[in-house]
């Protein structure tokens, strides 16, 4: 994380200019988000991962690692998230404990410029 230089600090808090960027910034990813969802249906996305303290979502639809989304562990090892989405087709990921990771329980996949594939989930 990003030391505030001293004199900010005792302003309480950050430089105009960084407070205007995180501004603006915070404006653009909810309105990438109200796109995203409307006419949304609700998707429901899980993986298993025993052990693992965090577990994210990432896809177009997230900007990927922009704006990820977390999961919560609903038993154990078990962690899942429900998103509206708009009809499409989508490419995802799960990203868990900093790995990016496959999901095992989807069949349709595609190759990404990483050198390995995304899931993809269409959306009617």
């Amino acid at each position: 994380m990003t030391k505030l230089p001293a004199a900010a600090e005792e302003q309480g808090g950050l430089p105009q200019a960084l407070k205007l960027k995180k501004k603006q910034t915070d404006k653009e990813k909810w309105k990438f988000m109200r796109q995203r969802i409307s006419n949304g249906k609700k998707q429901t996305f899980t993986i298993t991962a025993p052990g693992a303290t965090n577990v994210l979502l990432a896809g177009d639809f997230t900007h990927w690692e922009e704006w990820p989304i977390p999961m919560l562990q609903e038993t154990i090892g078990v962690w899942k998230t429900t998103v509206e989405l708009a009809p499409g087709t989508y490419r995802y990921r799960f990203i868990v404990d900093g790995q990016w990771r496959d999901d095992p329980n989807c069949a349709q996949r595609a190759a990404n410029p990483f050198g390995t594939q995304d899931a993809i989930r269409q959306i009617a």
